[in-house]
């Protein structure tokens, strides 16, 4: 068996710490495995896990929260930890953390806020005592930066310390804008509905990834005002001339970075793909977008941020609230519907309350605008019903049909409803509900997609289930009866065909959700 001194154990977002200790222990001559470098794509991750225990002399567990948090990480803690070896396990702690009773005897190499050279050395001190080198040394295929390094250049805000999962997400976005083409790949747009963390995600992309640039700066691009005002004010962090007007600065700021290529330009939030293109930076350097708006995709290939998968919600909700069990975190996890802004609500509602976990789901069906989902979060987001209720004004605002379009789909299910322009009476034509002629369907998608209240498979619309419970809590009994009502007369320009005919039932299995949807809900009243 090929045999390694080392197998370094670690949560996704711990990468950076875990690349650069294993980069000294193989420059110190150690032999190392590690997850990224060694795993190819396709790789069962359970036996690869399993041979990497087996072969390796000790397991070098990275402690942070997000360590004890993270389920594979912490399969391959417990294996290490159970086995009779003594000083199997090296800890090294990276970060503040609380770390678990059972662990707190074992001797611990501490990191935690040292300068790179202090780091490296108490790092290679920790581990010579017991381990074994090897003759000669291993060759590192590259170099890595101290993860503690920041750029000089750095206005990023601070690192949500509760930040949970999306390794996926961070891979991909660390492929797409370190490709070797750097004109093919400068803007990357991270795209999804309000509520699924995309500037979360940015800001922890850009603290895992920050000694790889040495300028990264983050502007607010909610509109074109905002956005020059940041660029202004990196022209000025860059020692530019900031005198005259914007335009003239912007034509300083874009000669500056053209001659170099170390830079990452974060633009938060941006709403119009035809007012940023204005803005847009020369391609010498990185561009990373978020927003709600699918016409982005005009820039770049879209990176889509969805909601969290089931355990990155249960971890996230018990990182907020220790208390509640796996079986607990899981019920509030469906109930929210894994959107990450409401689990994070959620989790801090909880923890704040002590509410029971059966009367909270109890209240968040009943009115979940007292459910937490009203409170702001500690990075001041303003929290997920300012984030519906602008949204929902904004479309009223830019398009009245689909502002009905939208309230009228909170009474359906949560789920696909094609629509489809109208038909003459008897051409079949194409599945889907009729909403107005072309140009009609067309918008309404547009407004819907571009403010981030519903998903789109073409022209087919879904709402997340607890926005859709947000915009009843919005309307009075009255205005929910008539909403209700006219969801159902929506549904009834489906045409799917002759129900005897076996052909059809595919797309009665589509329409039948919505339609007991709303029958369930307009039966309440009566």
């Amino acid at each position: 068996m090929d045999r390694r001194d080392f197998f370094v154990s670690h949560a996704d977002s711990d990468l950076a710490w875990a690349e650069w200790i294993a980069q000294q222990l193989v420059e110190a001559g150690y032999t190392v495995e590690l997850d990224v470098w060694d795993w190819a794509a396709g790789t069962n991750l359970v036996d690869a896990m399993r041979r990497a225990l087996k072969r390796a002399e000790r397991v070098l567990a990275v402690y942070t929260d997000a360590y004890f948090a993270h389920r594979l990480s912490q399969a391959e803690h417990t294996a290490a930890f159970a086995s009779d070896q003594p000083g199997r396990v090296v800890p090294v702690v990276v970060a503040d953390c609380s770390i678990p009773e059972l662990y707190a005897p074992l001797a611990r190499i501490e990191l935690l806020g040292l300068e790179e050279d202090d780091a490296r050395r108490r790092l290679l001190d920790g581990v010579s005592a017991d381990s074994h080198r090897p003759g000669s040394p291993v060759t590192f295929p590259s170099r890595a930066e101290f993860p503690q390094r920041l750029p000089r250049i750095w206005n990023v805000p601070a690192r949500n310390p509760f930040f949970t999962g999306r390794g996926d997400l961070l891979r991909t976005l660390d492929g797409r804008l370190r490709q070797p083409d750097a004109e093919a790949i400068a803007v990357v747009p991270l795209r999804g509905m309000g509520g699924v963390g995309k500037t979360q995600l940015a800001v922890e992309y850009a603290h895992r990834h920050a000694a790889g640039y040495q300028i990264v700066w983050w502007v607010n691009a909610e509109n074109p005002t905002l956005a020059t005002n940041g660029l202004v004010e990196f022209a000025a962090a860059l020692g530019l001339s900031t005198v005259g007007p914007p335009a003239e600065v912007l034509r300083l700021l874009w000669s500056a970075l053209a001659r170099r290529t170390d830079w990452l330009l974060i633009y938060d939030n941006a709403d119009s793909p035809p007012a940023l293109a204005e803005l847009r930076p020369p391609d010498s350097g990185r561009l990373l977008l978020t927003s709600r708006n699918p016409a982005f995709g005009r820039f770049a290939d879209l990176v889509e941020v969805g909601d969290f998968d089931r355990p990155e919600s249960v971890a996230l909700l018990r990182h907020r609230c220790p208390a509640l069990s796996p079986g607990q975190a899981d019920q509030i996890a469906a109930a929210v519907g894994d959107l990450p802004l409401a689990v994070e609500q959620a989790g801090c509602f909880l923890q704040e309350t002590g509410l029971d976990v059966a009367d909270y789901l109890g209240l968040l069906a009943a009115a979940p605008t007292h459910a937490g989902l009203d409170d702001p979060t500690v990075d001041r987001h303003p929290g997920l019903v300012a984030v519906v209720t602008a949204s929902r004004a904004r479309l009223r605002a830019a398009s009245p049909r689909a502002a009905v379009v939208f309230d009228q789909l909170a009474f359906c299910a949560p789920k696909l409803l094609p629509l489809t322009p109208r038909r003459p009476a008897g051409d079949s034509g194409r599945f889907g509900a009729e909403i107005g002629d072309s140009a009609t369907t067309a918008d309404v998608v547009r407004q819907l997609t571009s403010l981030g209240l519903a998903r789109n498979r073409g022209t087919a619309l879904q709402v997340h289930h607890l926005i859709q419970a947000l915009v009843r809590s919005f309307l009075s009994d009255s205005e929910q009866f008539q909403h209700c009502q006219q969801a159902q007369e929506l549904l009834a320009t489906v045409r799917p065909g002759n129900p005897d005919d076996p052909t059809g039932w595919s797309l009665y299995a589509v329409l039948t959700p919505h339609v007991q949807s709303s029958s369930r809900t307009h039966s309440a009243w009566k």
